[in-house]
């Protein structure tokens, strides 16, 4: 109630009254009655006015009463889209010249509050997990200091400057959301909760607005992705651009955006699958959903036996891949496939080719066989690729061309795995003959040569042809056809047999998962305010509550690279690194030194240059590879 609006109100009482109540002075019993009628009025005045406003969130009133609601909460209710609440609610927070003191009802609740926030970091019974929680919460607010007591239900918190900012964002985790950023986020999610649409550009705005920025209208894609900027709050009314109204229109508040938002469509993920003890031509499943076929990386590990020319068929689509060679104990073989038949510019994502990196440098694939402690091997031209048309598959033709005819059984020497297709795809290992016996050497302590007697099921055989095979009869020669081709499975107790060798099977591949949408939202500082709020939290909830019916959502925040620019007029840049390491050096090793069986007959001019050489160390104490 206001004094223009009660001053309003008695002078329309006035003209309405007889004049012998009028006529009375404001100070008689008749003008304290009017006086009061005219309050009354103004009040109820106030109230229909406030009772209208709060039926709209632009305004309605946003204070919280002491038991109640506000209403604007209680329009966000409609929508179930709610206020967050304060991360850290204490019992009472004092403050003096040292900081903040949080008083806790109990010092279980203390740790509740602290779990909440830091999560399994924080465990007040273990010492040394109780002073790395206390560290994180340094970590996560720098220039605060934070002390807590074992059992106690008190936090106490110090500022290690005089730069205020530091305090103000922890003391922001003490109150729950502001009034104005929930009118503001109520009114950003309203309209995309109730359009019913569940388009990128809906998701994406609504992920900006749950982490408290203002999505930019002005949306554009790199590759098969959908970027949108998160802009400060109020940028949308004064930029035509980012309200969308004026597309065409450059940006008033260009690099003034606080995070970038990437929504892909089928995005490329990664899948593997491990058989830990596969058995020889025993058909095992490998389930790939994609909209793309792609060929898998292999690595085959003998454990405790030799492996003689291993291979894996695909039951799918007929493809064999042949390593002519022995495995020995703990050897792994590892397969990358060339790229035939697939299509890789399909694979790009978010405007990059981040995917079959090995075909770079090595265009027509490779093969390596590692063993620990030993360099590794290039077996490369060792593997085998088997193919051939199927009958019933779509392109197989009679007749035709060269390049068209059906090509029922070809051998190539090439580094080529099986095809995954979308949906099952039926797998099964296989050896391929090879002559049993070898001669070892003094060297090897693990090969095939080993001798068997007639009840062994595995080992080395010597025999003659039994010449009269020839004459027996049809029946006979098919039992004994069986009898050779069948694989042992009688031995289901684990034993070692040829049918159950001790081998160990991993695929790795990529699949553009159908159905399916990814959310990548680049952490940053504003993100990380975010998610001390409880707003990741929250956005979570609210694009699992938007997704449409069978669509799976996956959300993840990437950390970019670090990068500094440094200008070259500035003092040098120097960059310290420090290096531990232990190298055991024999004394009867002597010094470094370079042998050349053969001498050097050419002369050398001394003005031609140094005498250079190149040498390549097969271990290092850094591992470059691991290099972003």
């Amino acid at each position: 109630m206001t004094l223009p609006s009660l001053a309003l109100r008695r002078q329309r009482l006035l003209d309405l009254l007889p004049r012998i109540f009028t006529a009375q002075p404001a100070d008689s019993a008749v003008g304290a009655v009017i006086a009061g009628m005219a309050g009354a009025l103004a009040r109820l005045d106030s109230d229909m006015t406030r009772v209208l406003y709060d039926r709209w969130s632009a305004m309605a009133t946003g204070e919280r009463l002491p038991d109640e609601d506000s209403a604007l909460e209680r329009l966000g209710h409609l929508l179930q889209v709610y206020r967050l609440p304060a991360r850290l609610a204490p019992r009472s927070v004092d403050s003096d010249e040292y900081g903040l003191h949080l008083h806790f009802a109990t010092s279980r609740h203390l740790d509740d509050a602290l779990h909440g926030l830091l999560g399994a970091s924080w465990n007040p019974t273990d010492p040394d997990a109780h002073a790395h929680g206390l560290r994180l919460l340094t970590d996560l607010f720098p220039g605060l200091r934070f002390d807590h007591a074992t059992l106690d239900e008190t936090l106490h918190v110090q500022p290690t400057s005089d730069d205020p900012a530091a305090l103000q964002r922890f003391d922001a985790l003490l109150h729950p959301e502001g009034g104005e950023a929930y009118r503001r986020r109520l009114q950003l999610t309203a309209p995309l909760l109730t359009g019913g649409i569940t388009t990128p550009r809906a998701l994406l705005a609504l992920a900006i607005a749950d982490l408290g920025a203002e999505p930019s209208l002005a949306m554009f894609r790199r590759g098969d992705t959908l970027v949108a900027r998160g802009m400060p709050p109020g940028t949308c009314k004064r930029c035509p651009h980012c309200a969308g109204t004026a597309p065409d229109t450059p940006c008033r508040a260009e690099g003034q955006q606080v995070l970038e938002a990437w929504l892909t469509d089928n995005p490329v993920l990664d899948c593997d699958h491990y058989e830990p003890a596969p058995r020889l031509r025993r058909v095992f499943n490998v389930s790939s959903a994609s909209q793309l076929a792609d060929r898998p990386v292999l690595r085959l590990t003998a454990t405790e036996r030799p492996i003689a020319y291993p291979a894996i068929q695909s039951r799918t689509t007929g493809e064999i891949t042949l390593y002519a060679g022995t495995l020995k104990p703990g050897e792994t073989l590892h397969l990358y496939p060339d790229g035939q038949g697939l299509d890789l510019p399909a694979y790009d994502s978010n405007g990059a080719a981040n995917h079959h990196r090995w075909l770079e440098p090595y265009p027509h694939g490779r093969a390596l066989v590692t063993t620990e402690g030993k360099p590794e091997r290039d077996v490369s031209g060792d593997i085998f690729y088997l193919w051939g048309n199927r009958f019933d598959a779509d392109n197989s033709r009679f007749g035709g061309g060269r390049d068209e005819a059906l090509r029922c059984g070809v051998l190539d020497q090439a580094v080529r795995t099986p095809l995954l297709l979308n949906g099952d795809n039926a797998l099964m290992l296989l050896t391929f003959a090879k002559p049993d016996a070898e001669f070892a050497d003094t060297s090897d302590t693990t090969h095939l040569s080993v001798f068997a007697d007639s009840k062994d099921k595995d080992g080395t055989r010597f025999a003659l042809i039994d010449r009269d095979l020839a004459q027996s009869d049809q029946s006979f020669l098919t039992l004994l056809l069986q009898s050779l081709t069948q694989t042992d499975t009688t031995a289901e107790d684990g034993g070692d047999s040829a049918a159950k060798p001790p081998l160990k099977l991993q695929l790795e591949w990529l699949a553009r998962a159908p159905a399916t949408f990814r959310l990548r939202i680049p952490k940053n500082g504003w993100v990380a305010d975010a998610e001390l709020r409880g707003a990741v939290t929250l956005m979570r909830q609210d694009i699992e509550r938007a997704r449409a019916a069978g669509v799976r959502a996956l959300i993840d925040f990437p950390v970019l690279p670090y990068r500094e620019e440094h200008d070259s007029d500035d003092s040098g840049f120097a960059l310290a690194a420090t290096l531990s390491g232990r190298e055991s050096h024999d004394p009867r090793e002597g010094r470094l030194a370079i042998t050349a069986s053969q001498p050097l007959a050419d002369t050398h001019a001394v003005g031609e240059g140094g005498l250079t050489f190149d040498a390549v160390w097969d271990a290092t104490r850094f591992d470059w590879s691991r290099m972003p």
